[in-house]
Parts: structure tokens; sequence; C-alpha cells
């Protein structure tokens, strides 16, 4: 997943888990950001794309309705 132009990380996570799980989910806290450095020891070329920041959000515990049949 991609932030948009414009977008906020937390805007990102919000339509990313509605368009893939179809879930209107509320996300609270940060609970962590992760950076990718391009000069890392050990990057795989593959990498694609070296520098990018990861945030994890707090989607809350996983609940019996939420899930898909």
């Amino acid at each position: 997943m991609s932030v948009e132009a414009g977008e906020h990380p937390h805007g990102t996570c919000r339509r990313e888990i509605t368009e893939e799980l179809g879930l209107d989910l509320p996300l609270s806290a940060v609970l962590a950001v992760h950076s990718l450095t391009p000069h890392r020891p050990g990057l795989q070329p593959e990498t694609r794309c070296p520098g990018e920041i990861r945030f994890v959000f707090d989607g809350g515990a996983a609940r019996p309705e939420l899930s898909r049949d």
C-alpha cells in the first residue's frame, strides 16, 4: 500500500482496510514507525522503495462479527 499524494498515513490505512477487507475499522494510536534507509546494509536489490517509511496503527482486537464468510 502506498500513500497517495496529499493523503495522511492514517487515511491511507483506513482506505486500504476498506478496499482490501471491506471493513470500516476505527484506528487509534500509531503503534510503530519504521524507516528503511536506502543505505541500510543488506538491503536487497529488489526492495521496491528503499527509503520508505512504514506506519503501524492500532485497529483494535479482532471480533467474530467482523469475519466474512
